[in-house]
């Protein structure tokens, strides 16, 4: 995604090639894998983004190589940058100052134009739903993710139901109900209608939180994502590495094939502050995923192998290693996807259809209002995907820290919580499995997807 800033003060010449193009093919391929190789009704409308952003990406890498040797002005495919615009606003604005031609051309009423559209292109963007986002919340905000996962990871609050319990963290303005204590039930009847309201917009729960700092959360959190750093580094791209370092070495050249490195920091200064930034807080390999793309692209792009030395079969085989070790992740979960009976001809219905579907024939009609005890675990089987598709919405809940303790309470204390979820508005309490030796009194089974249901009095259909 970066690219072509390996020569400042001259480009390529015929003599030389870009590192950076021997890996653009598997990139291109590794993106074109994610945007159709994925099952989509499972991974959702981010995987979608994400590949076509690397795609994109890839696109105006190579429109930037295309244009490295032309005169300033002088684009071919289109402006060079424009796409990465789009990709993302600090990447975009960085990268618009880098040189589509030497630096004795550059010109800078061309830098200030390229500016002016790339701010242009990310207000385009951005400003409707920062415009959205500050309407709802009443409040001027670009989101509170950064808010709420400090608050989880750093100040070590329950993602669910925080309750106000500790005065330094504040008080929540709008909690969710208590309903209930050992085991726990919480009421969250609004003021959203979604299928689960308490998360849907969890920042609204954290209002009137107070972030405090926390030295130690915050070192401790640097460790943990470091690790995740190495392990991506060292792990999922050693392939990349083994390949970098051989072609570092082995230019012809020595150290020189390197000093474009010092010269590129536009390129690298987005992507190293993305990663700090996420390394204090919290990271995921989804967060992070297309800074690592621009850094390696850098990387490589700095490195110039003389022709004689790219012609060379130990070059081509570490850049063919290296290709395939940057596939294999892409590769190897869709072979696994596409070895599903269900994944190609659809011949089984996936279980939440089948949860939702039996939900209807039990008499739970889209609209109305239900309980669950949520797991404590989710996975692909035991989440609320079948609320959404049934169309019905969760109310109110035993959190997946206390299912256990309802389920070991005295029976006593069992009917006294089942009591109090008969004061809300729910038709029925579902449950995603049931204990062993769990008495099967009053609990119907919602077909055989090993869940469960409970008509709370009064209100079967």
């Amino acid at each position: 995604m970066a690219v072509g800033l390996a020569r400042y003060d001259d480009a390529p010449s015929s003599e030389e090639r870009d590192c950076g193009q021997l890996f653009l093919r598997p990139v291109r391929l590794c993106a074109d894998v994610h945007l159709w190789g994925h099952d989509k009704s499972i991974y959702g409308p981010a995987l979608l983004v994400g590949a076509l952003r690397s795609r994109l990406s890839d696109v105006s890498v190579r429109a930037h190589v295309d244009s490295s040797v032309r005169p300033a002005g002088q684009w071919r495919n289109g402006p060079p940058d424009v796409t990465l615009t789009v990709w993302s606003g600090l990447t975009s604005l960085t990268l618009l100052h880098s040189p589509i031609a030497p630096k004795s051309s550059w010109n800078l009423r061309t830098l200030t134009a390229q500016t002016a559209l790339g701010i242009a292109l990310y207000c385009l963007i951005a400003v409707p739903f920062v415009s959205a986002i500050s309407k709802s919340k009443g409040r001027f905000t670009i989101g509170d993710s950064a808010r709420l996962n400090w608050a989880w990871n750093i100040n070590h609050l329950p993602r669910h139901h925080w309750q106000g319990e500790d005065p330094q963290f504040g008080a929540p303005l709008h909690p969710t109900r208590k309903l209930f204590a050992a085991p726990d039930i919480y009421v969250f009847d609004g003021p959203f209608s979604a299928t689960y309201a308490d998360w849907y917009d969890p920042s609204y729960w954290y209002d009137g939180y107070r972030p405090v700092f926390d030295a130690g959360s915050v070192l401790r959190e640097i460790e943990i994502n470091g690790l995740l750093y190495w392990k991506i580094f060292f792990g999922i791209q050693i392939g990349a590495v083994a390949a970098w370092i051989f072609l570092s070495l082995n230019g012809g050249q020595g150290g020189g094939s390197l000093s474009s490195l010092e010269e590129n920091w536009l390129v690298f200064l987005p992507a190293a502050a993305a990663l700090c930034m996420y390394a204090v807080v919290y990271a995921e390999k989804r967060y992070v995923a297309p800074f690592f793309v621009l850094l390696w692209m850098g990387l490589f792009y700095a490195i110039r192998v003389p022709a004689r030395f790219a012609d060379r079969r130990a070059t081509r085989l570490a850049v063919a290693l290296g290709s395939i070790f940057i596939l294999l992740p892409s590769v190897g979960p869709v072979l696994h996807q596409s070895g599903r009976k269900d994944f190609f001809n659809g011949e089984k219905a996936p279980r939440q259809v089948e949860i939702a579907e039996g939900l209807h024939r039990m008499g739970i009609e889209a609209g109305d209002k239900v309980a669950w005890i949520r797991p404590q675990i989710f996975d692909s089987d035991h989440n609320y995907e079948w609320a959404r598709l049934a169309r019905v919405r969760i109310i109110a809940e035993i959190p997946g820290s206390d299912e256990e303790a309802f389920w070991t309470a005295r029976p006593s204390v069992q009917a006294a919580a089942l009591r109090a979820f008969q004061s809300t508005s729910a038709k029925a309490l579902i449950v995603t499995q049931l204990p062993k030796g769990a008495p099967l009194l009053n609990w119907l089974p919602v077909g055989a997807t090993g869940y469960y249901l409970r008509f709370l009095s009064g209100r079967q259909q």
